[in-house]
């Protein structure tokens, strides 16, 4: 029975369920792909060169994007202790560093950081440094953290491969490819990786990532050097290299013949590439390095500044026939009865005067100062303590002694000395209503008398040390930045009980973020929020009452420990994620804290060396499969209005290798990226696409590069990334609109090559690398030595050069279907011929590989007899459709789409016919 089916589109990505239950327009494998839903299947834009970085290997790196306005966006490039700042151009800024970048050294840089920026601040947190609170009045002594470690160098294997010829000497020959193996034994395991695609970079990145997972401890590559941890006298791990080198070898079939039979024949049959060890690729070292700082004293809180101890004597009424008295230590020291008849003896001044009189004979020991109606009595050791009292014949009510607290704040007086100090008691037995107030003398040449002020206990001056918290990066107006820590507020009123500490002093902080005009921190179960509108302060402005504005500190409830990783504002609430749970804070029209409330919401795993990312109204997080990662998609069901995370991986389980590391999105485009530890080379990129509240795409592909990728970003509709190659650290872009730069300048067609660069005439070539090509102004294609006549003295034309990548879209097994769209499984589905429908495309290769037989290629060059487009010394581009027979089994061949050229290509849909040959009929 003849079949024609079609695929009516190729733009629904990878899948891994079996062929007779995925979908038609879903395929095997894309790699350097998009798909769209408006134009198909497209080759990925090319990435562009913005600037070198380094000349060297960078130890990992963290990527924040600042996007002010449509004129001012920049990139943040955190890596090798230092910070860098660029904008979109490849231009760098100038960053100012008034106090260093100690804040900056971490184990792992890629997963250290996280930042959020706040109009022209950005505030930058090391999320493996410990938070100290210190005295501003004495030095911070921090103590450095060192750390051993086993280092494994691996170097490059030069070559990667070999390209050797295959000659059975009757008369066939064929070359053979043998790429090199990177093969380590650590601890007695076997870690291998081929070099095909990669180089020692991506193997160490590899080998970091494995050996965190197996050996339990942050494993981190340095450019090209593998970082493991140790303990003080820990032994090293065991290491052996067997790294090999492909060599082609093969068999050899020995035959007599002649006339007489004794002519011997030899053939050479079986001819496949093997390894040849090698070795000298990974060696080992140790080394010890500062990973950053603690406090000498642990986690102790410095104590109270101690002061002089301090009261005052109130006169508060005067009367005729009256004795007032001053105890000190329960000893009168000064004793003053009034005259039953002088009018100017019973003023309260003359007799805080006369009683002032008595008390200097105490010099010695304390200062005596008088003001008004007011005596002081400070001692002069600070080590000296007292009490004092006092009383009076008018039953202690005519004059009133002052010293470490009062009951009522009415018991004070209108008047006293500047400076002076003393705890308001609430109600007797409860701390909680307690509050100290200070006499502040008015300033700025007021001309009305001074004012009680609510302060903090005196001595109490801690506040966050600068050097251990968050620093800002700050946009200044002359285009330049500065990096500076930051000089966080003091405690202004209370104690260590009405004013506690942040709960996240003494421990380290794993997000900060912004939400409801507050600065949020994150650290361990709880989320701190900073005053409303100042984002410096955490502590609350005043402890008589309870403001709306005051700082908040509320720690998550849950039946297990949720150490909170990440938060992240979604739907008009804060999404907070923990290793098992997630949980949500509703956004009320004002958060304070009476009214915060923190609630489960989901629980699902989560892997979150990657911070969750929006997009839209879902939020994207990684989850763990073993050695894969998985990713989910939050949202808040439309009908239910309940809080779901679907597997938006469950189609492809293993195809997402090892550990994500980065997450980004953009709305624009309707695309997520993520970069994980053991595919360091590849973008697996998600592309998907809803109308109201259906999904209608759902596609995985994979973009690969020519280097490690370090740190991989969105700023709206361009993905700005990191690659370290051999030949250093380049900042590069990856833009996904329709932006056809090189066509602007007047280039035929687009030119799709990565690391593109443009060069004008009469330019030196601006890098170097194996497979540069250059595309001139004309169209033609330079490469090898004719690139090198090319740049002699300077380009000969306008030219773009970069490296070109391979497209490639394999399809899935093939498929007889019924009526009803059920596969049919009984049979035997020969395949004859394939076509597909391009558009715009200027050249392609349909590969064939049936089993056990040689493949073939079919190859569309773009040139069309009789097409109005095949000019002589022009570039052809033509939509269209191309044939090509198949004559195979559909289970027993693969069908793939390859590329490598830098025209574009775009497939929109495909058909194929068959022969299906059935034993049975189905009824």
């Amino acid at each position: 029975m003849s079949i024609v089916n079609s695929l009516p589109n190729l733009i629904n990505g990878v899948s891994q369920q079996p062929p007779n239950i995925r979908l038609k327009t879903q395929c095997e494998e894309q790699i350097n792909a998009v798909s769209s839903v408006v134009y198909g299947l497209q080759k990925r834009p090319c990435s562009q060169h913005l600037a070198k970085i380094l000349d060297t290997s960078l130890s990992g790196a963290f990527v924040h994007t600042i996007n002010r306005d449509k004129y001012e966006k920049y990139v943040v490039v955190v890596g090798n202790e230092n910070i860098r700042v660029f904008d979109l151009d490849g231009r760098e800024r100038t960053v100012h560093k008034p106090n260093g970048v100690d804040y900056l050294k971490a184990h792992d840089t890629t997963t250290a950081f996280s930042a959020i920026t706040v109009a022209d601040h950005t505030f930058i947190v090391n999320k493996t440094r410990k938070t100290a609170a210190y005295d501003p009045t004495k030095a911070l002594n921090l103590t450095p953290i060192n750390q051993r470690y086993q280092v494994i160098n691996i170097k490059p294997i030069s070559p990667w491969y070999r390209d050797e010829l295959f000659d059975n000497r009757k008369g066939y020959k064929k070359w053979f490819r043998c790429w090199s193996m990177y093969r380590v034994y650590v601890n007695g395991r076997l870690y291998s990786l081929s070099a095909q695609n990669i180089g020692a970079s991506a193997f160490a990145t590899y080998l970091a990532a494995r050996l965190s997972d197996e050996l339990g401890v942050l494993v981190v590559n340095n450019g090209l050097n593998v970082e493991i941890p140790l303990g003080t006298s820990q032994a090293l791990y065991s290491v052996q290299d067997i790294s090999a080198m492909g060599v082609l070898k093969w068999d050899e079939e020995v035959s007599w013949g002649g006339t007489r039979g004794n002519t011997r024949k030899v053939k050479r049959i079986n001819p496949r590439c093997v390894l040849q060890t090698i070795g000298g690729v990974a060696t080992v070292s140790t080394t010890t390095r500062n990973i950053g700082y603690k406090s000498p004293n642990g986690e102790v809180l410095p104590a109270p500044t101690p002061k002089n101890k301090m009261g005052i004597v109130h006169i508060r009424q005067g009367d005729y026939g009256t004795t007032y008295k001053v105890l000190i230590n329960n000893s009168v020291v000064a004793s003053y009865t009034t005259p039953d008849k002088d009018r100017t003896a019973v003023q309260t001044t003359a007799i805080a005067t006369q009683l002032h009189t008595q008390l200097m004979k105490l010099q010695a020991t304390y200062t005596i100062s008088l003001s008004n109606n007011v005596i002081a009595i400070t001692a002069k050791n600070v080590d000296h303590d007292f009490v004092l009292t006092c009383s009076d014949s008018l039953g202690d009510k005519a004059m009133y002694a002052c010293k470490g607290r009062v009951q009522a704040f009415t018991n004070l007086p209108a008047t006293c000395f500047h400076g002076f100090t003393i705890k308001v008691a609430g109600e007797n037995g409860v701390s909680a209503d307690d509050y100290y107030v200070q006499y502040q003398e008015n300033t700025d040449n007021e001309s009305t008398s001074g004012s009680w002020v609510e302060v903090a206990k005196p001595g109490l001056n801690r506040c966050p040390a600068p050097s251990t918290m968050p620093h800002r990066l700050v946009s200044n107006a002359d285009g330049t930045f500065t990096f500076e820590s930051i000089e966080w507020d003091a405690r202004k009123a209370g104690d260590e009980d009405t004013a506690p500490e942040p709960s996240f002093i003494n421990k380290t902080i794993s997000d900060v973020f912004f939400f409801k005009n507050r600065l949020g921190l994150l650290s361990d179960e709880n989320i701190i929020f900073s005053e409303l509108g100042s984002y410096y302060n955490f502590y609350p402005t005043t402890v008589v009452q309870s403001l709306e504005t005051h700082p908040i500190d509320v720690a998550v409830t849950n039946d297990t420990v949720s150490l909170l990783r990440h938060a992240v504002p979604f739907n008009e609430t804060l999404l907070l994620f923990s290793d098992l749970t997630q949980f949500i804070i509703r956004g009320q029209d004002r958060l304070s804290p009476e009214t915060v409330s923190v609630d489960v919401t989901t629980r699902f795993e989560c892997e979150l060396k990657a911070k969750p990312v929006g997009a839209g109204k879902n939020v994207y997080f990684s989850t763990r499969r073993g050695n894969n990662a998985g990713i989910r998609e939050y949202y808040v069901d439309p009908e239910s209005e309940v809080n779901d995370a679907a597997d938006i991986t469950s189609h492809c389980p293993t195809y997402i290798k090892g550990s994500v590391r980065h997450l980004s999105a953009s709305s624009n485009e309707d695309v997520l990226l993520t970069v994980t530890d053991q595919d360091p080379t590849s973008l697996y990129i998600y592309s998907y696409y809803w109308q109201g509240n259906e999904k209608l795409q759902s596609a995985w592909g994979k973009w690969q590069l020519d280097g490690v990728i370090l740190a991989a970003t969105f700023i709206e509709s361009d993905i700005v990334i990191v690659v370290d190659r051999a030949d250093g650290v380049c900042l590069e872009r990856i833009t996904l609109t329709r932006d056809n730069e090189p066509v602007s300048r007047g280039f035929p067609t687009e030119i799709l090559l990565d690391r593109r660069v443009f060069v004008a005439k009469g330019s030196a070539k601006p890098f170097t690398a194996d497979d540069l090509i250059a595309v001139d102004v004309s169209g033609n294609v330079y490469d090898e030595e004719s690139l090198n006549a090319f740049f002699n003295e300077g380009a000969k034309a306008d030219c773009y050069v970069g490296v070109p990548y391979k497209f490639r879209y394999q399809f899935s097994q093939q498929v007889a279907r019924d009526n009803n769209n059920v596969a049919i499984l009984s049979g035997r589905l020969q395949l004859h011929q394939f076509t597909v429908a391009y558009v715009n495309t200027g050249y392609f290769q349909a590969i064939v590989k049936p089993d056990a037989r040689a493949e073939r290629v079919y190859t569309f060059t773009g040139r069309i007899i009789g097409s109005l487009d095949n000019r002589v010394s022009e570039v052809p581009i033509e939509s269209g459709i191309f044939k090509f027979n198949v004559l195979a089994e559909a289970k027993t061949v693969d069908i793939s789409l390859e590329s490598s050229s830098h025209l574009p290509l775009t497939f929109q849909s495909a058909e194929w016919k068959a022969k299906l040959r059935r034993t049975a009929q189905r009824i």
